[in-house]
């Protein structure tokens, strides 16, 4: 079933967790919808394996699926509180669309993310100093280093006068804004 079709909850066979998704998924386009998606696979997987209809769970057994992500899969508190946060959306939707009667995610506990990220990566010093060796390197090697850091469309769609350097620049760092 592709999701942007139009189903009617009375349609024979029409199960109304398909329709949820469907009716979920229907608002949200590109990278949103396809993480979305992966995040509601990932819940219902988990509900059949427990044997339970994805939109009756009730707050304590969503509180045991977000245990399960913690305690058994081993996720990081920023990807539970993400699958926990496109679940929640699917229940709200649902309980607007008027197929569940009640929001039962709407008082799960959510899990406390850090406001500092332990990801890898380089901080305001480290960047000016790559950048700073890329342009003393040459021009192609200043444009790759600007170009790895981005979309691949977001990489194609720059034009030259977008990579602002020399003396007359305020700062060796590029102004293109992207979409995250």
């Amino acid at each position: 079933m592709h999701t942007t079709e139009l189903l009617r909850a009375g349609d024979a066979g029409v199960d109304r967790t398909r329709l949820a998704v469907a009716g979920f998924l229907a608002r949200y386009r590109g990278a949103t919808r396809t993480n979305y998606q992966s995040d509601l696979c990932c819940y219902v997987a988990w509900c059949h394996q427990v044997d339970m209809h994805p939109l009756d769970l009730t707050c304590p057994q969503l509180e045991a699926w977000v245990r399960h992500m913690e305690e058994r899969q081993h996720l990081a508190l920023a990807a539970v509180a993400r699958r926990l946060s496109t679940v929640s959306g699917i229940f709200r939707y649902a309980h607007l669309d008027g197929l569940i009667d009640a929001n039962p995610a709407e008082h799960v506990r959510r899990p406390r993310v850090p406001d500092d990220s332990n990801r890898n990566g380089l901080d305001r010093m480290e960047l000016a100093a790559c950048i700073y060796c890329a342009a003393a390197a040459g021009p192609m090697d200043h444009a790759l280093f600007y170009l790895l850091g981005l979309r691949v469309g977001e990489a194609t769609g720059l034009d030259i006068e977008d990579l602002h350097t020399g003396a007359d620049a305020r700062s060796e760092i590029s102004r293109y804004r992207g979409e995250g």
